[in-house]
C-alpha cells in the first residue's frame, strides 16, 4: 500500500514535533506499507520504505499553501499514485480521488471559550485562524474519508460543528516523552511559580499572570518569582517577574520539578506542558478550560481557576506561597500507548 504523507506545513514547534513523531512510529512500525513524505525540508531521513520529497515553493506564502490545497496539489500528489493520503496539517487536499484521512491539531475554530474580534488588533491573528483558516479546516473534515484528533474533547466539538457522526473521527492518544533520569520525589516546591509558553497569541493569555502579581504585591506578598518562557530581551519591568527565554527540555523538566507550574491559557488542543508536568508530579495551576479539565483528570495536584478572573488566580497563588496546599505524592500512572497506531490501523 503506497501512503502519502502531506505535512508541507511543517517546520518548528509543535507541528514539526508531530511530524517526526508520527515520522518515528512508522520508521519504527510499519515496514510492509510504503510511506512518502512531502515536506518542505530535510527533517528526517529516508528509509527502506520512507521516501522523502521536499517542496519548498509551497512554503512561500499563505496564498501558495492555500492555492496548493483547493487546485495545483490534486495533481501533485495524484503523480505519485497513492492508494492513500495522510494530511498532518489539519487540511486535506481537495480534489483527490483515493481515501484521504486528516489530524487536526489546530484548536482555534473548535474551542467555545471565546469569540475573537477582526476589529482589535491584538485579536486579529487569531479571529483570522477562527473565522476564515476555520471554516477551510471544517470544509475538510466534511470531505475527509478519516478524521484523526489527539483529546474526545476535541472529537465532540470537531463532530458537533463540522455536523458528523462521532465516529468518523478516532481520538490518537498523545505520548509524553520524558528525560530518562528524571527525578519524580515528592516535595512542597518553593516559592516559584513557572509558565511554558511562548506568546503565539492573546490566548495564552500572559496578562492575567501579571495582574495577579499586582494583586499580590498589593496585598504585601514580595517574597515569590514567577518565571516566563517569554524572550530575554522583553524583560518585564515588574517585580517578581523574570524572563528566561526558550529553554532546553532538560531544564523544562528542572523547573516543572521545582516550581509550581502556572497554564492560563485558554484555548490548547491538550496542553503538552500540563501533561509533562502531571508526569513528575507537579503542582499545577491551570484555567478551567475543557482541554485543562480532560487532560488533568484525576489527577489529585492540580486547582483551577477562571482564567479570566485574576483575582482568582492570585488566590491560589496566596494558598502556595503560604504553604496551605496539600501535596498528593501518589502519582497517577497511565497507560502509556503507541498512539499513532490509530492512524495507522484505520488507513490499512
Amino acid at each position: 500500500m503506497r501512503i502519502v504523507v502531506n505535512d508541507i506545513a511543517a517546520e518548528k514547534g509543535g507541528a514539526l514535533s508531530v511530524l517526526k513523531s508520527f515520522y518515528n512510529y512508522v520508521k519504527d512500525h510499519d515496514s510492509e506499507n510504503e510511506y512518502i513524505f512531502l515536506l518542505s525540508g530535510n527533517y528526517v531521513e529516508e528509509t527502506d520504505n520512507i521516501k522523502i520529497v521536499v517542496n519548498k515553493n509551497v512554503k512561500k506564502s499563505g496564498l501558495h499553501k492555500l492555492r496548493f490545497d483547493f487546485f495545483s496539489g490534486k495533481k501533485y500528489i495524484s503523480s505519485f499514485n497513492p492508494d492513500y493520503v495522510l494530511s498532518l496539517q489539519n487540511i486535506i487536499t481537495f480534489g483527490l480521488k483515493c481515501r484521504q484521512g486528516v489530524y487536526v491539531h489546530q484548536s482555534i475554530p473548535f474551542q467555545k471559550e471565546k469569540k475573537f474580534s477582526l476589529l482589535k488588533s491584538s485579536e486579529r491573528g487569531v479571529a483570522v485562524i477562527q473565522k476564515f483558516i476555520g471554516s477551510i479546516i471544517k470544509k475538510s473534515v466534511k470531505k475527509a474519508d478519516d478524521v484523526f484528533v489527539q483529546t474526545n474533547w476535541m472529537q465532540e466539538n470537531v463532530a458537533e460543528m463540522c455536523k458528523v457522526k462521532p465516529d468518523k473521527i478516532s481520538v490518537v492518544p498523545f505520548e509524553t516523552e520524558l528525560p530518562a533520569d528524571i527525578d519524580k520525589a515528592i516535595d512542597y516546591p518553593n516559592k516559584k511559580f513557572f509558565y511554558p509558553a511562548t506568546f503565539e497569541g492573546v490566548y495564552k493569555n500572559h496578562e492575567v499572570i501579571y495582574q495577579a502579581v499586582d494583586i499580590l504585591r498589593k496585598e504585601g506578598f514580595e517574597d515569590f518569582e514567577v518565571v516566563l518562557t517569554l524572550p530575554t530581551e522583553s524583560k518585564s519591568k515588574r517585580t517578581n517577574i523574570t524572563h528566561c527565554g526558550l529553554v532546553d527540555k532538560r531544564t523544562l523538566f528542572k523547573y516543572y520539578r521545582n516550581s509550581v507550574i502556572l497554564f492560563p491559557s485558554y484555548i490548547e488542543t491538550i496542553g503538552l506542558p500540563l501533561l509533562e508536568a502531571k508526569a513528575v508530579n507537579s503542582l499545577i495551576l491551570a484555567a478551567d478550560c475543557q482541554y485543562s479539565r480532560e487532560t488533568l483528570k484525576g489527577y489529585k495536584n492540580a486547582y483551577f481557576f477562571n482564567t479570566f478572573e485574576p483575582v482568582k488566580m492570585a488566590e491560589l497563588m496566596k494558598l502556595v506561597i503560604t504553604r496551605k496546599f496539600k501535596l498528593y505524592s501518589d502519582i497517577l500512572e497511565e497507560a502509556v500507548s503507541d498512539g499513532w497506531n490509530v492512524i495507522t490501523d484505520r488507513i490499512v
